[in-house]
């Protein structure tokens, strides 16, 4: 029975040398795991900002927004996690899989950086132009989701053969 990336790491057993070994081939996802919890943490400081310093002092549409933008990176923060436990999982199973996962995580990151980072930036400062660049975040975060449906439809269509 084969083992899994997890397994091998914590048996250590001959299949794995190292956990060192274990990361230098899924450095990219591991990364990605790091980004997504340092996300999540970060929404759920700035969900409590919004609620406790914002709420009251803005219109309600300007702290729906700013809830919006929490919203949207905490779900996609967990989108991290995900990609990266995909990619570990894997084992880096196809070099063209990989490089579809290391795209899917780029693309949520900025996502999130475009996407919530300029709604927080327009409800703290009110510059409306702000929320042009808002759009671009949104395709980021499409562009991700679609990479990930081919990741998985090519591990799909490979692990047939």
């Amino acid at each position: 029975m084969k083992k899994t990336p997890f397994e091998i790491a914590s048996s250590r057993s001959s299949e794995a040398k190292t956990l060192t070994e274990l990361n230098g081939k899924n450095g990219s996802m591991l990364l990605f795991i790091a980004l997504g919890g340092t996300f999540l943490a970060v929404g759920v400081i700035l969900g409590a900002f919004g609620a406790h310093l914002i709420e009251g002092r803005v219109e309600p549409k300007m702290f729906g927004i700013w809830q919006t933008a929490v919203l949207y990176q905490l779900v996609h923060g967990l989108g991290l996690l995900f990609v990266g436990g995909f990619g570990v999982a894997l084992g880096y199973r196809g070099q063209a899989i990989s490089k579809q996962l290391i795209l899917t995580g780029i693309m949520l990151s900025m996502g999130i950086i475009f996407f919530s980072g300029s709604l927080y930036i327009l409800v703290l400062s009110g510059i409306k132009v702000l929320g042009a660049i808002t759009p671009i975040g949104g395709m980021f975060f499409i562009l991700g989701w679609l990479l990930m449906v081919l990741a998985v439809l090519r591990f799909y269509l490979n692990s047939r053969t």
